[in-house]
Parts: structure tokens; sequence; C-alpha cells
């Protein structure tokens, strides 16, 4: 008679089990795409039925899927000899611990979720102690986003946080045609319209201009989850070493501090406000 089923037992079938966990990635996620080809293709048809009747050819409809990336620290107190150890921030100790940084993807299409395979991040020493190759948190979601594979009649949107906002990462992701959407640090600068220089902009850091806004800039917009509203600004321009964007700054309060302030840049050029809000509340997903 069979032995219940234990978390001792799945740990040994873990441990000593003939599995090959790049093959278990390849089945779930083809599991996956299966499972939600054919709603993709009803929302689709959906959508046709809903389109307008007008002249011409009608627009195709498309399902956004969202791939969501970060990293995070798994506190290991007790290892000794696992590879890949080492010291990294820890947001929920707030400060460094011994452990693992995993950069992570999970992918969310049609409110169905499916986690993408971990990728350990190895400082350089620790590299060279184990000797393997050294990637940054950079270079792992570079890969991730060169190696992801969409079900198919779906716009794929990559949300990242401000580690992420790169010009080499919006490129990779342009490269295969997602659109991204990433935080941004108060400390970047955009190009702002100035009629008193010669070619009529110059560059200003986000926070300045964030401080220049009066309250008439600002829409109060409901946030896509929750009954809270916050107060919103877009305005498409460039972004210095990036492309060109809309940049999102959001306010829960006019009268809250500045640096309270939280900003995003999206290349989703033809989304309005509440539309970039809805981006950036699918991010929490992976938090969770």
């Amino acid at each position: 008679m069979g032995e219940p089923p234990s978390l001792s037992g799945l740990s040994r079938f873990f441990s000593e089990a003939p599995w090959v966990q790049e093959a278990l990635v390849v089945i779930w996620l083809e599991h996956f795409r299966a499972e939600m080809q054919p709603l993709v293709e009803a929302e689709r048809e959906q959508q046709r039925q809903q389109q307008p009747k007008r002249r011409g050819r009608p627009k195709q409809p498309l399902v956004t899927g969202y791939v969501i990336g970060d990293d995070s620290t798994m506190s290991k107190p007790k290892g000794r000899k696992m590879q890949g150890l080492g010291k990294h921030h820890s947001t929920t100790y707030d400060q460094r611990i011994v452990g693992h940084s995993l950069v992570q993807g999970l992918y969310v299409l049609l409110d169905r979720t499916c986690p993408l395979a971990p990728r350990l991040y190895r400082q350089e020493s620790v590299c060279e102690a184990e000797q393997v190759p050294f990637h940054s948190k950079i270079e792992l979601i570079e890969a991730l986003i060169r190696e992801f594979e969409p079900v198919a009649g779906t716009q794929t949107h990559m949300l990242l946080d401000s580690w992420y906002c790169a010009k080499c990462v919006w490129h990779t992701a342009r490269e295969r045609d997602f659109l991204i959407t990433t935080g941004m640090k108060s400390n970047r600068w955009l190009r702002v319209s100035d009629d008193t220089v010669a070619q009529g902009w110059r560059w200003q850091k986000v926070s300045e201009y964030a401080a220049g806004l009066s309250e008439q800039d600002f829409q109060l917009v409901s946030w896509p989850r929750g009954s809270k509203k916050v107060y919103v600004h877009v305005v498409k321009t460039s972004v210095r070493k990036l492309y060109r964007c809309q940049v999102v700054i959001v306010r829960h309060s006019l009268t809250a501090p500045l640096a309270q302030t939280r900003n995003w840049a999206s290349s989703d050029l033809e989304a309005d406000a509440e539309g970039l809000l809805a981006h950036i509340a699918v991010r929490w997903d992976i938090e969770i």
C-alpha cells in the first residue's frame, strides 16, 4: 500500500528521481499554450463580431499577453554547499543577506498565469569561484525576452521595474515587436519643448518636470484594481538613452511630497491614460 503524500516524500522525489528541469519547463509551457490557444481564438472572434461595420479592411483583433519580469532574493541562512549562493539585498529584511537571487518571469494571458523558468543570478565573484560565465540581471532579462514564445494571435507586452529601464532591454523587446512598459527613476531626462532655444527643445530631469506641473496638468483616474483614484499626467516624448515613448507620472495626492511620485515609460504610443494604468497594474501579479 502506497504512503500518503507528504513534504518529505516530495523532497525525496526531487532529490532522487531522474527528472530534467529544462524538459519540465518545455512541457508546462507547451501545455499552457495548447490550453490557451482556443481561448485566444474565441476572444479574437468576439472582438471581430463587436467591430463596427466600416468601409475598408477591418482591423485584425489581437489579445494582449503580458510577460512580467522581476528579481527576488531567496534567503538561505543555513546554506553552505549550495551553488550560486551570494550576498544580495533583500527588501524583506532591508539589508544584504545570504541567499539566491532569481530573475523570474510570469506570463499573464486572459487572466490566466504561467510562471516562466527562473534564472539564477550569480555575482561575478561567485561565478569566478564556481567557474561559470557571468551574466548580469539585465542580460538575463534580455535572454528571457529573446527566448519567449507567445501564444499565436497575441500581442506581447513586457512589464518591468525601473531596474530594467535600459535601452538594450527596450531594443531587444522592439526587435521582437513586443510592447514594453518599465518603471523609471526620477533622475532620468526627458525631452521638453522650449521656444527660447534654437532647436526648440531641451532635456529636463523627470523630477524637475513633475515639480513644474500644475493641478490642471493631471487628470483624476480610477486605479484599475481597487476603488482608489490617482492623479495621472501623460506626455508623449523621448527619454534620453531610450526611445520615443509615453511618460506616465502618477501621484496619489497632489499635496503629497514629490518624492512619492511614481514614473513609468511605455512604448505603447496609442494607449490613453486609462490604458497605460491598466498595463502598469498588471505588474502586481508577479509580486503576488
